[in-house]
């Protein structure tokens, strides 16, 4: 008999948390336990939406506070990017505090899915090339690498 899983909506935060944790360390990104906080201080950041340049597309971007290179994570919010990512400050805290940097994407809107996959897109083309300048005009002196070098 197959298991049944609770609707997205019943799952818990710890639940969403634990299963995103385990896909970075089924892509390799790291390994770290989820339930501690890392060795690392945060800080956060929001560049202005004009230099995003994608309609209505809102970013939060979580990052280590000391220099280094890190695995870099892009996060479209739930329900169509309806959902503000301070939402999931708490998970995205922990995530750079083990020296992951997050960015989180939102956008209040009536979802149309097709064309929030290409502003999405679009984000991650503009996090790709300037992300780690903009984390460096706000004093972030962590390096994203996005593209798994």
């Amino acid at each position: 008999m197959f298991a049944r899983f609770p609707r997205f909506g019943q799952r818990s935060a710890m639940t969403r948390a634990t299963v995103f944790i385990v896909l970075l360390q089924l892509y390799g990104v790291y390994t770290l336990n989820p339930f501690q906080p890392g060795n690392h201080s945060v800080v956060r950041m929001s560049p202005p939406a004009r230099d995003i340049d994608v309609d209505g597309i809102h970013c939060e971007v979580w990052a280590p506070q000391e220099p280094g290179l890190y695995p870099t994570v892009a996060f479209a919010s739930a329900f169509g990017l309806n959902t503000p990512v301070h939402v999931y400050n708490g998970l995205f805290q922990r995530l750079a505090s083990h020296g992951v940097v997050v960015a989180g994407f939102s956008k209040l809107n009536n979802p149309n899915y097709p064309h929030l996959a290409l502003d999405f897109a679009e984000a991650v083309k503009w996090m790709e090339t300037n992300l780690t300048a903009a984390m460096k005009s706000h004093g972030i002196m962590s390096t994203a690498d996005v593209q798994h070098r």
